[in-house]
């Protein structure tokens, strides 16, 4: 599970995701959500189908239709502490902020 966590756009779909309960999402929207943040290197979609969807599905994080291309969260998810999939720039300045106390 930290695995599938540990990169900005697998965190980015997870926090999407968890925001929208059961519902499913397509993945053109989550495309959409994640294009303009860290970790996109190309085709936003295209990363997400072939990479990091199936990382997440994988986990037991997400449960998706490649056929449909619909996207839901799994019970999990929702029992995860959100710390788990804030953006890195939060935990960066999270840890930074540790660091200090401890001098």
């Amino acid at each position: 599970m930290y695995d599938a966590l540990s990169h900005d756009v697998r965190r980015g779909v997870v926090r999407r995701l968890a925001g929208e309960g059961p519902a499913p999402v397509s993945t053109e929207s989550l495309a959409e959500a994640v294009a303009d943040g860290p970790g996109v290197d190309g085709e936003p979609e295209v990363e997400l189908r072939h990479l990091h969807l199936p990382k997440l599905a994988d986990a037991g994080l997400i449960r998706w239709e490649r056929g449909d291309g619909a996207v839901v969260a799994t019970p999990f998810v929702r029992e995860l502490p959100a710390a788990l999939y804030r953006p890195a720039t939060v935990l960066g300045a999270a840890f930074e902020t540790a660091g200090r106390a401890d001098d």
